[in-house]
């Protein structure tokens, strides 16, 4: 596995690297840059196309390494979201006769929340790619297919491992997205990058889909899930499962770059005050906040919020807080932190805290 925060490079490819006892190796590739990894309004659209860019980056790729990939490979394995078929197509050459190609959901994009990751009616995506319609496993795909059901996340990967490793062909591509990618290369792979992965890899990724009697692993990113607490501490925000580069990008201009600076984020230890004691208050209208010996929290705030009660600051914004400027408190609006109350019940600052917190009762040698 990789060191905390280290990214796990693809090789250089001039020609597939097998596996030496199943001569099977897997080149997972995710797709190029899509709508919405440039505008924030593409997040809440389904199933974006490929911008201009993103198609260059699949001539590029397909130059560099992505012609020799395809012309080696015996099976094709595609998500049915549009900027992976795309990109498949596109790197190929447009050229789906040399191999197999299967579409399939079980490499589908983890479900976010956000609209990108989800699919378009069947009936439109062909009309949008006609190309697709007589691949292998379109004609099996339910026409508003990312509504069915699906297993927890890491129960997903498995069984698509599983799927590959199953599979008679040796030399398999696999184009899919960053989110499922990542739990099984270790990072989250850049747009129309590639990973190359041999069959003891995978076997090992597979079984540590399986859950230890004591883990976290729910809420740590994939590269992160077998690390001590130690590691994990110091490790970059984006080890937080759910926080991704962007989020993480947004909350290093804000000063915070790992998990222990979340952890000890003064801001949050007050939201958490405020959201606790809150409910202790009684009603009251007198303000003493600049009484000499009376009760005030006048350090944490801005004067335009001095005097307030707890339960007045909960739906406050971030900027009430003693060095939030409005040019920080806009950056946490943008990550959904817009009040108080959000920042005091965040769970990324919950996990934080609780994962330092335990880090300190860890013995890093397993001893007693």
């Amino acid at each position: 596995m990789a060191q905390s925060g280290e990214k796990r490079k693809g090789a250089p490819i001039t020609e597939w690297k097998v596996d030496p006892g199943t001569g099977k190796c897997v080149c997972f590739i995710r797709h190029a840059q899509a709508l919405h990894n440039v505008f924030d309004e593409n997040l809440w659209t389904p199933d974006n196309p490929l911008t201009e860019d993103g198609e260059k980056m699949c001539e590029a790729a397909r130059e560099e390494w992505g012609a020799r990939i395809f012309v080696g490979a015996e099976l094709v394995v595609i998500s049915p979201m549009t900027r992976a078929l795309q990109t498949a197509y596109l790197i190929s050459g447009k050229d789906t006769t040399k191999q197999p190609w299967i579409v399939t959901p079980m490499c589908a994009e983890k479900l976010s929340g956000a609209t990108c990751d989800e699919g378009i009616p069947l009936d439109m995506l062909k009309k949008r790619l006609p190309w697709i319609a007589e691949l292998q496993g379109v004609a099996e795909l339910r026409e508003s297919w990312w509504t069915e059901p699906r297993k927890e996340e890491e129960l997903r990967v498995k069984d698509f491992l599983d799927f590959l490793q199953r599979r008679p062909e040796k030399k398999i591509v696999v184009v899919s997205h960053g989110a499922f990618l990542e739990y099984i290369v270790g990072y989250h792979l850049a747009n129309a990058a590639h990973f190359m992965m041999e069959a003891d890899r995978m076997d090992i990724v597979r079984e540590s889909m399986t859950q230890r009697s004591l883990n976290i692993d729910n809420c740590l990113s994939f590269g992160f899930a077998m690390k001590s607490l130690h590691a994990v501490v110091d490790a970059p925000l984006w080890a937080l499962r759910g926080i991704g580069t962007r989020e993480a990008g947004l909350l290093e201009k804000a000063g915070l770059k790992t998990v222990k600076q979340l952890a000890n984020w003064k801001c949050a230890k007050w939201a958490e005050a405020f959201y606790i004691l809150a409910p202790q208050g009684k009603e009251g209208v007198v303000d003493v906040h600049d009484k000499a010996g009376e009760m005030n929290i006048n350090a944490a705030l801005v004067k335009d919020w001095e005097g307030y009660s707890l339960k007045e600051l909960l739906d406050a914004p971030l900027s009430a807080f003693e060095g939030v400027t409005e040019a920080k408190s806009k950056t946490f609006e943008a990550i959904g932190l817009k009040t108080i109350r959000d920042l005091s019940t965040w769970k990324y600052y919950k996990w934080a805290r609780a994962i330092v917190t335990l880090a300190d009762v860890e013995k890093l040698d397993g001893s007693s």
